[in-house]
């Protein structure tokens, strides 16, 4: 069952997923860095504010990046105790953000990112969103960091190409159109105010981390399967509507995205409007149209028997990579939860063997996953599947 968003408001809504999104593990930085884009008045701001005080988050700072001085993010410099060194110290209100724990959050809120901010102040800030350190002193990685900005036309900035590749840019409803704010009435006309079901942030930490692994694997091995059918969209450069993809922004941002649509209630739209924020409207339009057309199984509902697998030949390569990622994933998982069952074993093994008939290059990864997970198959089958695959495989 999918986490509901307590928000019928877009930039609410915006503001929640990219607080409670996790990272891909517990030294990866939370939260996805989504600069949320709108014209005066669109709620950005007050999203922010109202999502942290709905949830309790303690640990939160807005700063206006037109008001910022460099040493605001670049800390004081002050010698070492030798005097040989300078060091940079961070200002005060910095310090709660070194010390989050595992299941605790912060939030640095960056507005105000189109206005006329300095050069030197823009540098300090990519320093933060890359190396993610204010002064000598390293973030936690509970901390999360978000943006606003205006639109372009409205407020041109002077943003280099590498600040803003930093950023999940997702443009907010043009308040000016009634027919594209309709469906967010109720907020626009009542205000922004605290919500009904907003649970501690404690609380909801603790439900999406209970349900995030699974949806990551998922998400990765969708990702993988997409690469594999149309591995040009891998590395792209940067053009006029598209940000240009890489390693890092397929790992670190649309996997995140995709197993954030997983995990929240999200409609259709936002995870399209996201993963496009995340890799560009080319790549991510592709992406979708893929997972429309791929109908992937219930990877629970094949292991458990409910949903039977047609011969490997009839999938399309990049489709059976992704289902065999999956559903070994998901019984790696019931393995070390407590051990699969006979039958859950035995369509591993089948659906392994009939994917080597036809495919043995999309293996590597599934058969990997298995060997690292001892006893999650009789020991006579296991050394079957690898000989059989390895004599095929040369």
């Amino acid at each position: 069952m999918a986490i509901s968003i307590p928000y019928s408001h877009a930039a609410s809504r915006l503001a929640f997923i990219g607080i409670f999104t996790p990272g891909l593990s517990d030294n990866h930085p939370a939260g996805l860095p989504i600069c949320m884009e709108g014209l005066r008045g669109s709620g950005k701001t007050e999203a922010v504010n109202q999502v942290i005080r709905d949830h309790g988050i303690p640990v939160f700072t807005a700063l206006e990046a037109n008001k910022l001085q460099p040493y605001d993010l670049a800390g004081i410099p002050a010698p070492t105790a030798d005097g040989d060194f300078m060091r940079f110290l961070p200002l005060a209100h910095w310090k709660p953000f070194t010390a989050l724990q595992k299941h605790e959050l912060g939030v640095v809120f960056l507005d105000e990112l189109t206005a006329e901010v300095r050069s030197d102040t823009y540098a300090a800030m990519l320093t933060l969103l890359t190396e993610r350190k204010v002064g000598d002193v390293r973030l936690s990685p509970r901390t999360v960091i978000l943006g606003a900005c205006n639109t372009e036309a409205e407020q041109p900035s002077d943003m280099s190409a590498a600040m803003r590749d930093r950023w999940m840019r997702v443009a907010l409803p043009d308040v000016r159109d009634i027919s594209a704010w309709s469906t967010h009435a109720d907020a626009a006309i009542a205000g922004l105010r605290t919500t009904q079901g907003a649970r501690p942030y404690t609380d909801v930490v603790a439900e999406i981390d209970a349900v995030w692994k699974p949806a990551v694997l998922r998400a990765k091995a969708e990702i993988a399967a997409f690469l594999r059918g149309q591995p040009a969209h891998l590395r792209t450069n940067p053009t006029a509507t598209d940000r240009g993809t890489s390693d890092r922004t397929w790992l670190n941002l649309a996997v995140r995205v995709r197993a954030a649509a997983k995990v929240f209630d999200m409609t259709k739209a936002e995870a399209a409007l996201l993963m496009e924020s995340a890799v560009g409207d080319g790549p991510a339009n592709d992406f979708m149209v893929w997972l429309s057309q791929a109908n992937l199984p219930d990877p629970e509902a094949v292991l458990n028997g409910r949903h039977a697998l047609a011969p490997a030949k009839t999938y399309r390569i990049d489709v059976l990579a992704a289902i065999t990622e999956m559903v070994t994933q998901v019984g790696v998982q019931v393995h070390e939860a407590g051990g699969l069952d006979p039958a859950q074993q035995k369509v591993l093994i089948d659906m392994v063997s009939d994917a080597q008939s036809f495919a043995p290059d999309i293996l590597q990864s599934p058969l990997t996953a298995l060997i690292q997970a001892p006893g999650i198959l009789p020991q006579k089958d296991m050394v079957k599947l690898m000989s059989s695959w390895a004599s095929v495989i040369r």
